[in-house]
């Protein structure tokens, strides 16, 4: 598993066959295994610089809930 957040790094990891995840993907994982709270996660990264499309956002908070 490969984390990249800069667009051209990923497509290049794909084009080469690596499974690449994002840092929600990372969060999304280490919650369902029970090594963080996944809303304080989120609430902590939404004060960063961090960005994702409000419609991913949503949909990962409904599946957490």
């Amino acid at each position: 598993m490969l984390l990249l957040g800069e667009a051209r790094a990923r497509q290049a990891a794909i084009q080469r066959g690596l499974h690449v995840v994002g840092t929600l993907g990372v969060l999304d994982r280490a919650a369902a295994r029970g090594l963080i709270d996944f809303q304080d996660a989120l609430r902590r990264l939404r004060h960063t610089t961090f960005r994702a499309t409000p419609r991913l956002l949503e949909g990962l908070t409904r599946r957490r809930s």
